[in-house]
């Protein structure tokens, strides 16, 4: 088979070793909202030894505490753990549920308002997942609400919004606050607001996304995007944090499993059209590596068919293998510029944006801040790119490599 066997040891014999015994816990909570047949598996790494600070560090970093508090009181393991992880598990879980039905409520109280103005609004990620694919509110977190709004129509949902309680943050204009909600709005899902130069790499259409919304029970707006769009925007949303939240992987799977007959051949033409193979194959690939998601046999043939450079390769063998990606999905969306001038720039954006973008990035600095952000960045990124430098070079370990 061509690049998507690409192999990671981490499952293999001999090599569960490489990777820390509490990630293997995480990663086998995972599989078990897609395969609810690893009870076994758990119950097996919980008798192996777990450090439970380092577990709960983790998946306070990937937003998986609700997730974790579910799987153990769905296979009645709560009795192997200490009190005290149970504990803080469980007041973690009814904590996320309590302030995602906030959250909800909230939201449909927006789209009401919006209903009565005629404006158009459509959830995206979590807000318009929560209650459509996930088993419980208090699984998946959400710190904010994402919502996609029609750009000609801004100046008056802006004025709806302030009318409900909401106000932009200082640093932030598309972001409001208000009611204890924050509300992140979006014209485009490449952000090239922020990076204007996202547009050479990634072609999204709005006016496209809008006409192809579907009708939903499951969204608070009653519509959504279609799930071809879906798909692919949280596709483009984890290669833009350089696939960084284990949360956001578990999104795309339940997701998958929820639409299991979806139109493939659609769906690769689509990630053409945006310009998002790279994207859609790198969270593919994961998902079949790590999670066990097992695509349609037209799928991976298209898949296997789409070269990745030796770069692409090496980011795509870190990925599987756990490593931290740092600047990855950045790099990843300027190979996918239209010219390599076009990736040059993105990438001098990404690193240094302009003033606006500076003062979010560092909102605490005041009025000089810019006097030691863009040194500060400068060396961030230099330390960075050592690092990326540093295990781009490694060798591969045997098994790690790309079977052809």
């Amino acid at each position: 088979m061509p690049l998507l066997n690409l192999v990671v040891r981490q499952r293999k014999r001999g090599a569960k070793k490489l990777v820390l015994p509490e990630k293997r816990l995480i990663l086998a909570q995972l599989r078990f909202f897609c395969q609810p047949d690893g009870e076994d598996e758990i119950g097996g790494l919980l008798s192996d030894g777990v450090d439970w600070g380092r577990y709960l560090d983790m998946c306070e970093a990937h937003g998986l505490e609700g997730a974790a508090y579910y799987v153990f009181r769905k296979l009645r393991l709560t009795g192997s753990l200490p009190a005290e992880v149970v504990d803080y598990l469980q007041w973690k879980y009814y904590q996320i549920a309590a302030r995602n039905i906030y959250l909800m409520d909230q939201l449909r109280r927006v789209v009401a308002a919006f209903e009565q103005a005629g404006l158009s609004l459509l959830p995206i990620k979590g807000a318009s997942l929560l209650e459509a694919i996930y088993p419980s509110v208090g699984t998946r977190p959400m710190n904010d609400v994402d919502l996609l709004v029609k750009r000609e129509q801004w100046p008056m949902a802006a004025k709806v919004l302030r009318r409900l309680g909401y106000s932009p943050l200082r640093w932030f204009p598309n972001l409001f606050s208000g009611n204890g909600v924050v509300l992140d709005v979006h014209f485009d899902l490449a952000g090239a607001d922020r990076i204007r130069s996202r547009r050479y790499a990634v072609r999204i259409e709005s006016d496209k996304l809008w006409a192809e919304a579907i009708s939903s029970a499951d969204s608070p707006a009653g519509r959504t995007l279609s799930e071809t769009d879906t798909l692919l925007c949280l596709a483009l949303h984890l290669q833009k944090h350089s696939f960084s939240r284990l949360i956001w992987f578990l999104d795309l799977a339940l997701f998958l499993r929820q639409h299991q007959h979806m139109d493939w051949p659609g769906v690769w033409n689509r990630a053409q059209e945006f310009n998002l193979t790279k994207a859609l194959y790198f969270v593919l690939c994961y998902l079949r590596s790590v999670f066990g998601l097992q695509l349609p046999r037209g799928m991976e043939r298209a898949l296997g068919a789409k070269p990745l450079n030796l770069a692409e390769r090496r980011f795509l063998r870190a990925l599987l293998a756990g490593e931290e990606m740092g600047l990855v999905g950045d790099i990843l969306l300027a190979f996918s510029a239209n010219s390599p001038a076009g990736g040059l720039h993105l990438l001098a954006e990404t690193a240094f944006p302009r003033r606006q973008i500076m003062s979010q990035i560092y909102p605490l600095g005041g009025r000089y801040a810019l006097l030691w952000a863009y040194p500060y960045r400068s060396l961030k990124i230099l330390v960075e790119a050592f690092r990326l430098f540093s295990w781009f070079f490694k060798p591969m370990r045997p098994g790690e490599a790309l079977r052809e």
